[in-house]
């Protein structure tokens, strides 16, 4: 019987120590952690239900985003807190190579976004390519709180700004942005007109919207400027279909044609094409009631309107010299009126002048008159005079 006992116990002793043996090595191979259970506690974030585009996105490497990312010299990528997510593609635009998202300080609508992407980007902190199945990893400044996501392709925006709340670990959006069209332009050179003049020029885009218009309100009105290329080529995108534009190029001492915008199409280039020429030049004299010259006198050429002189539209501004005498060239061709003013005087009468492509109009005369004094004392119905 007492055999029996001390077989036993040797075979526990021997499953213990085999038992221990085993234990001890393992321990040479950590045990895997998920990122929460070792992140401090002011850092950690529940567990994602993303998909796993975006959890593949989160595990970059931070020399790809370095790469990738445009951002202002103050934003450290090292400490920056991340914003994730995808863009949902409309039915009428289900690709968009040029598409950006931009993590922005302010909540910036759509026009204003445009133009602080086409001059001063204070306001735009990041900017990052849209992989080709909409996923997107955004970063933002670790002191940022609130922030803003724009959007803007070829093609799509967002109208309005999505707020968001960054974080270390990475906040998940879903973007559903408007398609809109792309115009694609050139800018023909007249004969005498250099290459080198496209660097002065302008080219401008505005919203044509009639104030009464009831849908005026969810329209967005554009306006904008760029510079075209050398080659005279230029592009403006995401341009909203809503609406109709007047599109002209400008320079400060030629003359530019303009072209109406409209039928755009959602997720389709528009084509269209500018000019530059020598254009029409008027010279002249602003004269007193006495025939002396003006000085320092505004001139303005406009274009002539369609109602009684309300909807000109100005061209063309200059001054007189100490002589009176004024020149105003880059005029395009056909009607144009010409009026002077200076302050004191009265506004001298619109003088109409027909001008030709590479001609001009000279010996023209400007009239300023100081007019005369109305002087009296109004009076309140039932009440005293009042002085004056």
């Amino acid at each position: 019987m007492k055999l029996y006992v001390i077989l036993a116990l040797l075979l526990v002793l021997a499953v213990t120590i085999l038992a221990l043996a085993r234990s001890t090595g393992d321990r040479g191979a950590e045990p895997a952690v998920s990122i929460e259970e070792v992140a401090p506690a002011s850092d950690a974030e529940p567990a994602s239900d993303a998909d796993p585009t975006l959890e593949t996105l989160l595990d970059e490497s931070a020399e790809s985003e370095r790469r990738e990312v445009s951002s202002s010299p103050d934003l450290d990528l090292e400490g920056a807190q991340w914003v994730g997510g995808r863009v949902l593609f409309p039915a009428e635009c289900e690709v968009d190579p040029d598409l950006e998202v931009l993590a922005l300080s302010e909540p910036l609508e759509y026009r204003r976004l445009v133009r602080r992407m086409a001059g001063e980007h204070s306001r735009i902190l990041a900017r990052v390519p849209v992989d080709a199945d909409g996923s997107f990893r955004l970063p933002f400044p670790q002191d940022v709180t609130v922030g803003w996501v724009g959007l803007r392709g070829r093609y799509l925006y967002l109208r309005q700004a999505v707020p968001v709340v960054p974080t270390r670990s990475g906040a998940h959006l879903e973007l559903a942005p408007r398609a809109g069209a792309r115009v694609v332009g050139r800018v023909e050179r007249a004969a005498g007109v250099e290459a080198s003049a496209l660097a002065a020029a302008d080219v401008r885009l505005r919203s044509e919207i009639a104030s009464g218009d009831p849908r005026a309100g969810d329209r967005a009105r554009l306006r904008l400027t760029l510079t075209p290329e050398a080659s005279g080529a230029f592009h403006i995108p995401a341009v909203p279909v809503e609406s109709d534009y007047l599109l002209a190029i400008e320079h400060p001492r030629l003359a530019g044609t303009r072209a109406r915008v409209h039928s755009l199409s959602p997720g389709r280039d528009h084509p269209v094409e500018l000019s530059l020429s020598i254009g029409a030049r008027v010279s002249g004299r602003v004269v007193d009631e006495a025939g002396a010259g003006v000085a320092e006198a505004a001139v303005t050429a406009y274009r002539q309107g369609s109602f009684m002189g309300l909807d000109d539209e100005e061209l063309r501004e200059g001054s007189s010299d100490s002589s009176g005498l004024f020149h105003l060239e880059g005029l395009p061709a056909g009607n144009a009126r010409l009026d002077a003013k200076k302050s004191g005087m009265l506004v001298s009468d619109k003088l109409t002048v027909e001008l030709v492509e590479g001609e001009e109009v000279g010996g023209l005369e400007l009239l300023l008159t100081t007019g005369g004094v109305i002087a009296g004392r109004g009076r309140v119905r039932g009440g005293p005079p009042r002085a004056g």
